[in-house]
């Protein structure tokens, strides 16, 4: 670990290759593709279609000479709005190439958050699925920026174009990469997880994407030589997703061979970690919550699995340790990450072999620094004192696209980035997280996290799901709302599982707020439970 220097906490310090400072990210992939020839990269899981590492840089440079054949050029936005499939490598490759930016999509979105996203980002061009093209095409005409619709798989009328016919134009022989300094240029865009209200588009420049590449070819666990033969991963986490993108990437520079899942169908999902035998699994909270509970998991082999690793939002440690019981993996083999998309994805590390403790979320990255802050006062503070994470170095986002007032209120005139996440590092330098700032309940002054009250809910043998809201209170302030997804033919009533947690916490953790029975718990696509839409709900209630 680096040096505590008046309780700011460094990172290792990595050099970073001088040619990797100015190139594109297009450049800095297309070097690591050709080094990996004909080996496997990615496989559809559903249809067995295989890319290897020399046909994603082909298709790559075909399609950036299309690209660059139909006017597109460095500055340009072209938007993707799919669902995990192979030609979603090709694409970022194309686009980093020329130095247009990628706009990334959730295809899940609204008709209202679809028109935010495009009237922030403004594409010149969309690449959608089949499944997404309706909506994409009867909303385009809104937008003077679009002009044109590429879909995968497809073939659709006037100013709509098939991804095949775009990249058939292309002649990658003839693709001359563009040289120069995109060190400072936007890269991609990703959306933050909107769980507080609208999405904001996070961009991040070549400069961020390539050295959090370079950081993680040290430090992640798929590099290490505990693993004797190439990792398959399962990438179901969306590739829009800033996790999603991750493995994307990593596929392309440490050479891990992907499983490729657009969406998530139980027995699709346990049979292709079977079939294609499955070592390490990239997982959100709902994904392990399900492996903790599912009767259908005992039916599949599943002993390929080597490593389950956890991102997007805290998963408890009760959660953790059911899924490693009912796999047969050791708690050092399931670990949780830190980070945000503002950060260029990830913030925090752990070394493989290394006796890290099971609720800790790793040590800060190499060349970033962390300090944790009085939310109140903006003391930084100290050992085990919990406060608001703040990180600085070059995996700071460049900004929220045509948001100024945004970025200022997240990165101060310092540099650092304010993650609105509380959380602490102990003596040894691991951090932990304890909840979001905008999630605390406050309860009579006493600040309670609502992670700790789902992680005990979850641990109920009648429990398949829970959320933990604050309820406005007149005596209180706040008190904790429970909203519970029973499991099937379970009998558990409110007062039960009020009782239930008295016992376990002290007085103003308590569930005085009530118990809500619901078939779902609201989720959006990395598993972050959507906690306005549950205070909404609470709100139309009370209207009644």
């Amino acid at each position: 670990m680096g040096t505590k220097d008046k309780l700011i906490i460094s990172g290792k310090h990595i050099p970073i290759a001088p040619y990797c400072k100015k190139i594109s990210l297009g450049n800095y992939l297309c070097t690591q593709l050709k080094q990996f020839g004909n080996a496997e990269a990615m496989i559809d899981a559903v249809t067995g279609i295989v890319y290897t590492y020399e046909q994603i840089l082909q298709n790559s440079l075909q399609l950036a000479d299309a690209l660059q054949r139909r006017g597109y050029c460095r500055g340009d936005v072209i938007a993707i709005s799919s669902g995990n499939r192979l030609d979603y490598p090709v694409l970022l490759v194309a686009t980093s190439l020329l130095g247009v930016t990628l706009s990334n999509i959730n295809p899940q979105y609204s008709e209202g958050e679809l028109k935010h996203i495009l009237n922030l980002t403004e594409p010149m061009a969309v690449f959608c699925s089949p499944q997404t093209s309706h909506q994409i095409i009867s909303m385009s005409g809104r937008f003077p920026s679009i002009r044109e619709i590429i879909v995968f798989d497809h073939v659709e009328p006037r100013r709509i174009y098939s991804y095949s016919s775009v990249v058939e134009s292309g002649d990658w022989r003839g693709f001359d990469i563009p040289v120069g300094d995109f060190s400072g240029d936007v890269a991609v865009v990703l959306t933050s997880s909107g769980t507080t209200g609208l999405p904001k588009g996070v961009m991040l420049s070549h400069s961020n994407v390539i050295t959090l590449l370079e950081i993680v070819k040290v430090t992640s666990p798929l590099s290490s030589p505990l693993f004797t033969t190439r990792p398959v991963v399962m990438a179901l986490v969306p590739f829009f997703h800033g996790y999603g993108l991750l493995l994307m990437l990593l596929s392309m520079t440490l050479q891990t061979k992907l499983a490729v899942l657009s969406h998530f169908e139980p027995h699709l999902f346990l049979s292709s970690i079977e079939k294609y035998k499955i070592s390490v699994l990239p997982a959100v909270p709902p994904l392990l919550i399900f492996l903790a509970k599912s009767p259908l998991v005992d039916k599949y082999d599943l002993s390929s699995l080597m490593r389950v690793t956890c991102g997007a939002a805290p998963v408890g440690k009760s959660t953790l340790e059911q899924v490693g019981d009912r796999l047969g993996l050791a708690m050092d083999s399931m670990k949780q990450a830190y980070g945000m998309t503002e950060l260029t994805v990830l913030a925090t590390s752990f070394d493989m072999d290394s006796d890290v403790p099971a609720h800790s979320v790793g040590q800060v990255l190499p060349n970033m620094k962390v300090k944790v802050i009085d939310v109140d006062t903006g003391r930084t503070l100290g050992v085990n004192e919990p406060g608001e994470l703040c990180f600085l170095g070059p995996l700071v986002m460049k900004g929220y696209i045509n948001n100024e007032k945004e970025t200022a209120n997240t990165i101060d005139k310092e540099g650092w980035l304010h993650t609105g996440d509380i959380g602490y590092y102990d003596d040894h330098y691991y951090l932990y997280i304890v909840d979001r700032l905008k999630e605390l309940i406050k309860v009579k002054g006493f600040q309670v996290a609502p992670a700790e009250l789902e992680s005990l809910l979850l641990n109920h043998k009648d429990i398949a799901d829970a959320a933990v809201i604050g309820k406005p209170d007149d005596l209180c302030g706040e008190v904790p709302l429970a909203f519970v997804v029973k499991k099937p033919e379970s009998n558990v009533t409110s007062k039960d599982i009020q009782a239930y947690v008295e016992k376990l916490v002290s007085p103003q953790k308590r569930l005085r707020g009530g118990v809500v029975f619901v078939d779902a718990i609201p989720k959006n696509a990395s598993g972050k439970i959507l906690r306005r839409v549950l205070r909404e709900s609470i709100k139309n209630k009370a209207k009644l």
